[in-house]
């Protein structure tokens, strides 16, 4: 299946997208409780977010300290656990995100943010029933505006497993945003695998039209119409790819394919 785009959210953007969601959801928490947990909390929230003005910085080993501090205060604060979950997945260190993660989603199931990029990392260590349970969590927040790049993530960590179920998330993900023209490559992509080469065409040529030419589109463009048997249409797409991204792993593909 081909990569592309829109992996593990930016840090920064994240992090803020989050934390601004967070602050609706606390408001209406915090109401007729302490000063002392709202205060705590702001602190919390701050410190994630100079963790990750450090981190955009790459200076890890201050980030790491401002989180560690926090987490003595509040080591079941949500925010600064996925933004320390962030971190060690900045620096490698995968096993400990898992714990950080973990500890997010578990303290504030509303951390939509935190259970998306959890599932995603699930996923990426085939963790597939795990990452699905995370991204249903994130699709299923009212509050999370973003649960269309979650069913295309889902959609993507099933492909492989049960391509109906991907269809469904595919749909999701489009029927929500239309603007997300990468849920179209994923169905024509799908489609072709199924081999239904028609319904894969559709999807492709509704993609095509709201996105350019890419060196993965016009290899999956041209494959569909190697299995359609439309020769003519198959030539137009892999002379373009060979003239436009001759550079390409797709445009070496076909070179090695026409060898053979």
């Amino acid at each position: 299946m081909q990569k592309i785009g829109l992996g593990l959210t930016r840090f920064l953007i994240l992090v803020a997208l989050f934390l601004t969601l967070t602050a609706c959801v606390t408001e209406r928490q915090v109401v007729g409780g302490s000063n002392t947990k709202a205060s705590a909390d702001s602190r919390a929230d701050n410190s994630a977010k100079r963790a990750v003005s450090y981190m955009d910085l790459k200076q890890y080993k201050t980030a790491e300290d401002i989180l560690k501090t926090s987490l003595k205060e509040m080591p079941k604060n949500s925010v600064v656990n996925y933004t320390y979950a962030l971190l060690k997945l900045k620096t490698g260190e995968t096993k400990k995100a898992n714990k950080y993660f973990k500890i997010a989603v578990n303290s504030d199931p509303t951390n939509s943010r935190a259970a998306h990029d959890y599932g995603y990392y699930l996923c990426s260590q085939n963790k597939v029933n795990d990452g699905i349970e995370m991204f249903e969590l994130a699709i299923t927040n009212p509050l999370f505006k973003q649960s269309a790049l979650s069913n295309l993530r889902a959609g993507e960590c099933v492909f492989n497993k049960d391509t109906d179920k991907a269809e469904q998330y595919f749909l999701s993900a489009y029927q929500e945003n239309p603007n997300l023209s990468v849920a179209l490559f994923r169905l024509a992509e799908l489609n072709f695998f199924r081999k239904k080469a028609l319904s894969a065409r559709a999807y492709y040529q509704r993609y095509s039209a709201v996105q350019g030419d890419s060196a993965a589109s016009l290899y999956l463009a041209y494959r569909i119409e190697v299995l359609a048997g439309a020769k003519n249409e198959a030539l137009i797409h892999r002379t373009k790819l060979l003239k436009k991204f001759p550079g390409s792993n797709e445009a070496k593909q076909i070179r090695k394919q026409y060898k053979n």
